[in-house]
């Protein structure tokens, strides 16, 4: 297994390039491997499922049977934790890129804030013409932060990776505690407050896959200019709502409480309407599906950039100070490997569990699940993933399944690519773009979205060698890299063929 040594002081003179395959950690690329195609499993949900449906899952279909245990198995092993791992290998990626630019005498700077550059424009086109769920734009900023880091001890990562860490959380207990005082105001006023209607009748459980065959123009017209106006939280209509002036907290009207705490309500669990209107868009033409991201990308942006950031940079901190410390080069002892999937799995399952089992109770309130709940999964899925990283380094150490070594090694080579390809060939599946896509955005379930899952794996780790056995990069790494360096890199290899006989 190679593992990281320092360039030889005899290549300074050299131009800065991309590192030779006989210098590459291989387990870096075993890791990745793992990380990219684990993360599909999530991101597949995205693709083929109204938006939140990936973070609530009572929006769309159903959740009981064999869905509810994909979903839970998917929540205790997969969510957050391969991003969790895939931005612990973007954080050792900096460190090991720079320091053989450094190590050859020459400022890293100039190449890493151009590498980032592109991808973030890179992420910009895959965000707003292909998927929403785009990570890129986010790493690459994050990425020029981390150039300030890059020279720091891990004594000086890991308390700046907690306090990363805990920044997020901070948001995430400040969202949680201002709606929930909002609606602990607001049910205060109600109760001293004569309701002005009778509430609305329930609807019924969250619609199913096939929600679109009976209403693909947009859902029930629930309000004309004949028939009732709108009835909302608490049984209070849209007029009334304008009727209610009363200041009831930090300078918000009672009116205006009512209306925010409906519309956070319908972003978590959007009524009818909206998941029929956002499933003919991603069914309709590609004009239509653009429109609606246009309007969607620049709030995710926001909430990711403002938000999660901070925990994405968290473990990005994590991973330079896991690279340095040798534990991501499978340089470590076999013990500190089974200590960290023993400690990670016990640590973090248990505590994704509790949060789990408290989503249940409310039925995934969105103030509930939002603030305090998301707290266990939060810091759980860090435990797991540092599970994860023990298990595959383990798994390096031992040389077990050389085959399966191989395929991830090769999968995590062309990680760019992979994951780019994961968004070409599930929107081709999911997306209309009239004759160009095969629509089946909302039409599976969970358990077909799977076998999906386990095909686009099979093929990766079949075709991934294949390729790199002909080319020395993936497609998009080969962009990246000659774009990085501004100059076009070699993509063939060149097979020496030894004639037999003499």
């Amino acid at each position: 297994m190679t593992t990281f040594a320092p360039p030889d002081p005899s290549a300074r003179t050299l131009e800065p390039g991309p590192v030779s395959e006989t210098r590459r950690i291989d387990s870096l690329d075993v890791l990745r491997g793992f990380a990219v195609l684990g993360i599909l499993i999530m991101n597949i949900q995205s693709f083929g499922l109204p938006m939140m449906a990936y973070m609530n899952p009572t929006v769309y279909g159903e959740f009981d049977g064999a869905d509810y245990w994909i979903w839970l198995v998917e929540h205790l092993l997969a969510d957050l934790k391969f991003m969790s791992i895939f931005s612990m290998l973007f954080g050792a990626g900096v460190v090991l890129f720079t320091s053989r630019i450094e190590a050859r005498g020459r400022s890293a700077a100039g190449l890493h804030y151009r590498r980032m550059g592109w991808l973030l424009l890179i992420g910009l086109i895959h965000g707003y013409l292909l998927w929403y769920g785009d990570i890129l734009v986010l790493y690459s900023l994050c990425g020029m932060l981390l150039y300030l880091a890059r020279k720091l001890s891990p004594r000086l990562l890991i308390p700046l990776s907690v306090v990363s860490l805990l920044i997020t959380a901070a948001f995430m207990t400040m969202f949680g505690l201002f709606f929930s005082r909002l609606q602990t105001e607001l049910d205060a006023y109600d109760a001293r407050t004569p309701a002005m209607v009778e509430p609305a009748e329930p609807t019924g459980g969250a619609p199913g896959p096939d929600i679109a065959e009976t209403d693909a123009s947009g859902g029930e017209v629930i309000d004309d200019e004949d028939g009732p106006a709108e009835t909302i939280s608490g049984g209070t209509t849209e007029e009334q709502i304008d009727a209610e002036p009363q200041e009831l907290l930090w300078g918000m009207s009672v009116g205006d409480v009512r209306a925010q705490l409906k519309e956070m309500r319908e972003q978590w669990s959007p009524p009818r309407e909206r998941l029929d209107a956002e499933i003919a868009a991603m069914r309709g033409s590609y004009l239509e599906e653009l429109d609606h991201r246009a309007e969607l990308m620049p709030v995710f942006h926001f909430y990711m950039i403002a938000f999660y950031s901070w925990r994405a940079l968290s473990m990005m901190l994590l991973g330079m100070a896991l690279f340095k410390w040798g534990v991501l080069s499978a340089a470590r002892s076999t013990g500190l490997y089974l200590a960290m999937i023993i400690a990670g799995f016990a640590a973090g399952l248990p505590l994704i569990w509790i949060g789990f089992q408290r989503n249940v109770a409310v039925d995934f309130d969105f103030i509930a699940a939002q603030s305090n709940n998301s707290h266990y999964n939060y810091f759980g899925s860090v435990f797991v993933a540092l599970g994860w990283v023990g298990f595959i380094m383990l798994l390096c150490r031992t040389l077990a399944a050389r085959w399966l070594i191989a395929s991830l090694g090769a999968v995590g080579r062309m990680a760019f690519t992979n994951y780019l390809m994961h968004t070409i060939v599930c929107t081709t599946i999911f997306n209309g773009r009239g004759a160009l896509g095969f629509g089946q955005f909302g039409r599976l379930d969970r358990v077909e979205l799977l076998v999906i899952v386990a095909a686009v794996f099979a093929f990766q780790m079949i075709a991934s060698p294949i390729w790199l056995h002909y080319f020395r990069f993936g497609p998009f790494e080969w962009l990246w890299r000659s774009l990085t360096y501004w100059k076009m890199q070699p993509m063939r290899r060149h097979h020496v063929t030894v004639a037999a006989g003499g």
